[in-house]
């Protein structure tokens, strides 16, 4: 039977809920309304079937706190309801009952939005607006009613849908199509009605439209969120009754809409979709801006997006970051159902970061006279714009293509004029650096010197703890400024970062080696290559010259001392297991370990997408150096990078260039520049030579010949010449999760639009040691298999992982999808890792079976070019040796017919079985295989990759 009571015993269940989660509760009923309830309640406590006492202000502030003062004080202090009626807010601050206010949570509820909350459910929306409206109105009374129209079901209702939530009555009609037509006429539409306030009008109007019950009651509850979510009435007449909907039934609208975008969204999408179709003056008339945060309707979504490329064209930055602030982590329904949608608000992000930056940024250098001020200036605020950039064109380089945006064209116009912008912020900024180093000089003071780097700072911590000096190729400062955000994140590490200034000019033998300790207090001793044009190849130090890795090893090795010295590069780190790591450490007082990985990447034309992986191959090898006894960590670089697209970048007519690399410096035996030039003699760098360095004032290269990449280095803008250094204490003994994981169930899906996915999971596999349970998440990488001219761009994640860049962060026993691209110069197809990049813990990496094509960048090469290693190491896939054998004939002859087939596989049932299973098997190849069928035969023909 319905309750008798069913206003009061909401309230009571509302009071208990409060009580036990809360402990002290203090319930000021202003108007008095409830103090019978009240008095029953209290009466119930003392028989002890309430299980937490209540105390009652009866007038007498005296007789209150005697009665609170066992509950307060002692043994019997915990849960406590305490009713005040009547008692106003400026007698209450005055009253001993104060104290009991600062620490109890308070409690206070309308008699009417009691009943509307009791009545959800029960009693249609106008019957319950009729009611409330009363003056008369009290708790009985409203027992009473509810009570009154609750037994006015029938008994088959009440048993039938009284009992299930909305939401499972909805489930049901989805899921069971004969549930609705098992109600007696009306009864399933006044239950309905009386749940989320819908009108009859709503109902008629969608019956009549042939629409079944569960996308009547769904499209009203989407249109009650909607209107509820504006920041101004509804435009449409027919929204109104949902606008003065009482607030538990918006409540219930709110709930159901949720969820339904969870548990059916394929439901939710069609029901949505035809619901704005008769809402044509909501999608055309009002502001964006007047939009809420949910996106109730694909139109919202997709006015929100436009509004914000205006706003990008318009720099109006900071609304367009807002919008997209809003849409972070797919928190829009419509994006979580759309890839496209989801990049095109990713690369909305990235643009209104850099449009933001550049804003900031566009007067750093303002009262700054040295290139030392400049340097500072620049790691303060002006780096904050090269990072910007650089992000965003890592996510065009992977997402900018019309298979993977909506509103391809507009994004591209909005990022085009940004790299038009960005560019000339960067020529203006190398021009004002320039010209204040023709007042104040190139070289900053002793201080700001890449040449003094290693005596003082790598020195000073390889006499005392042993230290490992990394130093990269074109880790310009914003990136270091990226790793030492990743490396600040860890406990017990004290980390710095400062800026230096790179020697000019900024290339790679004047930087790696004037890291060796070179500066003796005097000028430095330049050594040329042969030949024309005059190139910088080192410099003399003690006697010999210091031109390649081994002889800045020696150098550095005599300053500091010990057993040994190892130079490793950043791979053979990773590769090398903890043990010889160990073993390779043992007498060493210093590691020198080098990365020429991004200046290969950015040269190369892949940059942008490597960078990030770099990064995490850098944490990774201090964690197993860590891991292996260092405790002191440097890192920096021999000059960073200027990365400008080619269409925006300027040439000049000196054509100097090494090899396919164009130069922004040129060697002369004169002084003279031409306009738009800038000349410093090699003297005034401290060089122990009469030449003269030429640079572009600006971004400009010297006409390479060719067109370049969008990567450069050789000039003194403040990208190329401040380098960070960063140096790490590890004040703990190292420690890794003793518990070993493995990534399993590895799914691969090729997708012809270049977006390919994978899918796996990640599970302990076992537990070394003492330990304390494994780690919720891991942090992976996504890598390419035995194929070095091929990068991968991680666009995404779903499922129990989510992705920053190429970090994926996957949570430990949940199964979650990767997306990705692949970029390269080989027509060959690739297999893909899921890998442990950061060395925390052990992970036995998972590698896809099936293989994926390679998006082309810029040129290919053939896959004979590919080393014979990699070339065969794909065969492993097939578990069948007979199998693996017909694919070993068909990449060396290209092709085998049916009757080869009969003697490699064994009869004609394993011929028939290699037929049906041909898709799966072409899957594991680094070609495809087409079918030809002449005169009854079968032959398999490779294409491609070979």
């Amino acid at each position: 039977m319905p309750p008798s009571t069913p206003v009061s015993d909401a309230l009571e269940a509302e009071l208990s809920e409060l009580v036990s989660r809360n402990g002290l509760v203090l319930w000021r009923d202003s108007s008095g309304h409830y103090a019978r309830f009240a008095e029953r309640l209290a009466a119930r406590a003392e028989a002890g079937a309430l299980g937490f006492p209540v105390v009652r202000f009866e007038g007498s502030f005296l007789a209150a706190m005697l009665a609170l003062e066992p509950h307060l004080d002692g043994a019997d202090k915990g849960k406590l309801l305490v009713y005040v009626p009547g008692l106003a807010s400026d007698l209450m601050s005055r009253s001993p009952l104060l104290e009991v206010q600062r620490v109890a949570r308070e409690f206070r509820r309308k008699l009417t939005t009691l009943v509307e909350q009791a009545a959800v459910g029960f009693v249609r929306a106008d019957a319950l607006a009729a009611f409330t409206a009363r003056g008369d109105l009290t708790l009985e009374l409203a027992d009473a009613w509810l009570a009154a129209a609750a037994a006015g079901d029938t008994q088959r209702d009440a048993e039938v849908l009284r009992p299930l939530t909305l939401e499972h009555v909805v489930e049901r009609l989805i899921d069971t199509p004969d549930f609705a037509a098992s109600f007696g006429a009306g009864v399933l539409r006044s239950h309905l009605a009386a749940a989320t306030g819908m009108s009859d009008a709503w109902w008629d109007a969608a019956a009549a439209d042939g629409r079944v019950p569960a996308a009547i009651v769904a499209s009203w509850a989407l249109a009650v969120e909607y209107v509820h979510d504006l920041s101004r009435p509804p435009i449409m007449a027919e929204l109104a009754a949902h606008a003065v909907l009482q607030k538990p039934l918006v409540v219930a609208c709110q709930r159901l809409c949720s969820w339904l975008r969870e548990r059916k969204a394929d439901f939710y999408e069609r029901t949505a979709d035809d619901t704005a179709l008769a809402l044509e003056a909501e999608r055309t008339g009002g502001s964006p801006d007047d939009l809420g945060k949910i996106d109730t309707f694909r139109f919202e979504e997709e006015r929100i997006l436009d509004a914000a490329l205006d706003a990008l064209r318009g720099q109006r930055w900071p609304r367009a970051v807002a919008w997209a602030t809003e849409r972070e982590g797919a928190r829009s329904f419509w994006l979580g159902r759309d890839h496209r949608r989801r990049n095109a608000w990713h690369l909305v992000t990235d643009a209104a970061a850099l449009g933001s930056a550049l804003e900031a940024g566009a007067t750093f250098l303002r009262g700054v006279e040295t290139v030392g001020d400049a340097a500072l200036a620049y790691a303060e605020l002006g780096a904050d714009v090269d990072e910007a950039h650089r992000r965003l064109e890592q996510r065009r380089e992977v997402l900018l293509l019309p298979t993977q945006v909506t509103d391809y064209d507009a994004l591209r116009e909005v990022l085009d004029d940004l790299r038009e912008r960005y560019a000339e912020w960067a020529d203006a900024i190398a021009r004002e650096t320039n010209a204040r180093c023709r007042r104040a000089g190139f070289l900053p003071p002793v201080g700001l010197q890449q040449r003094t780097i290693f005596e003082q700072v790598v020195r000073p911590f390889a006499r005392e703890h042993k230290t490992a000096f990394i130093v990269v190729d074109a880790l310009r400062y914003e990136l270091g400024r990226a790793l030492a955000r990743r490396f600040a994140e860890t406990h017990g590490v004290h980390v710095t970062l400062s800026p230096r200034l790179a020697e000019l000019p900024t290339v790679s033998a004047v930087g790696m080696n004037l890291l060796a300790p070179v500066d003796e207090g005097r000028p430095l001793q330049v050594v040329l290559r042969d030949g024309e044009p005059a190139e910088i190849r080192g410099f003399a130090a003690r006697e010999f010259q210091v031109t390649e890795r081994e002889d800045r090893r020696r150098l550095m090795h005599d300053r500091v001392g010990g057993g040994t010295c190892p130079l490793w590069s950043l791979s053979e780190v990773l590769h090398r297991d903890a043990a010889s790591l160990r073993q390779g450490l043992a007498q060493a007082r210093l590691v020198v370990v080098t990365s020429d990985e991004i200046d290969k990447a950015g040269h190369a034309g892949v940059g942008p997408q490597a960078f990030e992986q770099v990064l995490l191959k850098l944490e990774g090898a201090w964690r197993v150096l860590r891991e292996a006894g260092v405790t002191h960590f440097v890192v920096t670089a021999d000059h960073g990078f200027v990365l400008l697209d080619p269409a925006t970048r300027r040439t000049r007519g000196r054509g100097a260039r090494r090899g396919d690399k164009p130069l922004r410096h040129a060697l002369s035996e004169v002084a003279a520049a031409a306009s738009g030039e800038v000349s410093v003699p090699l003297a005034g760098l401290d060089y122990d030579d009469a030449r003269y360095l030429v640079m572009p004032e600006d971004c400009a290269v010297f006409d390479p010949g060719k067109k370049p990449t969008p990567f450069v280095h050789g000039g003194n803008s403040l990208q190329e010449r401040v380098i960070p250094v960063l140096t790490l204490e590890h004040r703990a003994a190292p420690g890794a999760s003793a518990t070993v994981y493995r990534i399993e169930d590895v799914v691969g899906v090729a997708d012809a639009s270049g977006r390919h996915r994978v899918g796996a999971r990640v599970v302990p596999a076992a537990q070394m040691g003492l330990g304390f349970g494994g780690a919720p998440s891991l942090t992976l990488a996504l890598r390419v298999v035995d194929e070095p001219g091929v990068s991968v761009a991680v666009q995404g994640a779903s499922g129990a992982a989510g992705a920053d860049g190429e970090r994926i962060d996957a949570q430990v026993g949940k199964p979650f999808e990767v997306y990705f691209t692949l970029r390269g110069v080989t027509d060959r197809q690739v297999s893909v890792e899921l890998y442990h990049p950061l060395g925390r813990a052990r992970v036995e990496p998972g590698v896809t079976a099936t293989r994926f094509p390679v998006s082309a960048s810029r040129g290919r090469v053939a896959a004979e070019e590919v080393p014979e290693g990699d070339r065969t190491s794909w065969l492993a896939a097939f578990e069948d040796p007979r199998v693996r054998k017909v694919f070993e004939l068909i990449e060396r002859h290209g092709s085998v017919g049916e009757a080869e087939l009969l003697t490699l596989l064994g009869g004609g049932r394993q011929v028939r079985q290699f037929a049906r299973r041909i898709e799966e098997y072409a899957g594991r190849a680094p070609f495809a295989v087409r079918v030809e069928t002449a005169t009854g035969s079968k032959r398999y023909v490779r294409e491609g990759g070979g």
